[in-house]
């Protein structure tokens, strides 16, 4: 959950909103004004944002902004299908390209200091190998609780890519 009064940035525009009985206000703009909206209905739910919280992040990577989308996506029930964890790491990009059969990671540090990864992925089959995609290396890695752990000590700067391929 995201502490309360913390502020959340937006972008292009600040919608008025007002709930639907039953409803309730998440979060109010800095006038007051409310800024979120939650609305249970039959089995389900439904949030309504009135900014652009999404452009805002795309552009300034903001921590709470960060935090507060990772909030929604916990409370629906979604689960990351991959994790970063380790020590500093939070300059730790991950991109994700999915094939039939075979899946190429790629972890960048935009960091100002090395960082030690490790990598958490969960696939829908077991894995065969995986290669370093610059050098064609063997990539090691462990099966845990239905995941598979790759750690690496990665460089400020500097880019990781591996393929993993499925069995």
């Amino acid at each position: 959950d995201v502490p309360a009064h913390t502020s959340i940035v937006g972008y292009a525009f600040a919608e008025e909103l007002e709930p639907l009985a039953g409803g309730r206000i998440l979060a109010r703009f800095p006038d007051g004004s409310a800024a979120v909206v939650k609305k249970f209905e039959g089995k389900g739910s439904a949030v309504l944002i009135g900014s652009f919280p999404a452009l805002a992040y795309y552009r300034e990577h903001d921590a709470n902004t960060k935090r507060f989308f990772l909030s929604l996506a916990r409370a629906a029930g979604v689960a990351p299908e991959m994790e970063v964890s380790g020590t500093d790491v939070t300059g730790i990009e991950l991109r994700r390209l999915v094939g039939t059969g075979e899946q190429l990671i790629l972890v960048f540090n935009h960091g100002k200091t090395n960082a030690d990864v490790r990598l958490a992925v969960r696939l829908p089959w077991a894995i065969r190998e995986a290669r370093e995609l610059e050098n064609d290396q063997p990539v090691n890695f462990e099966n845990n609780a239905g995941q598979a752990i790759f750690r690496k000590r990665l460089a400020a700067g500097r880019i990781w890519v591996f393929r993993i391929l499925g069995a």
